[in-house]
């Protein structure tokens, strides 16, 4: 059974959050915002989308390291002395790679 996790990306901030409450608590607001709601004076409240939050699911899958992996992680890996760049996304319930780039 693969755990529920989501990460949000904070772009005002530049980081990743993971307090599960605060990451919650950003989801139900932005279910239910309707554009109705006061202004913060750059977007109408709750609206973090148009902020530019970003819900990152948890892949259920894990790195060489053991670290878990999310959706918007990039992945490096070398095959015959050319290291690829994967970008994970997750499309119709499926992870997958994109190839986002080759170094060398």
């Amino acid at each position: 059974m693969v755990d529920i996790k989501i990460r949000i990306w904070n772009p005002h901030g530049k980081r990743m959050l993971y307090d599960i409450e605060n990451v919650f608590d950003c989801l139900k607001q932005q279910i239910a915002f309707n554009g109705t709601q006061e202004s913060r004076g750059f977007t109408p409240k709750f609206d973090h989308y148009s902020e530019g939050m970003r819900w990152l699911r948890f892949t259920g899958l894990k790195d060489n390291e053991g670290e878990d992996i999310y959706e918007g992680d990039i992945l490096h890996s070398n095959v015959n002395r050319r290291w690829f760049n994967w970008l994970v996304k997750i499309i119709d319930g499926h992870t997958c790679l994109i190839n986002i780039g080759v170094d060398g």
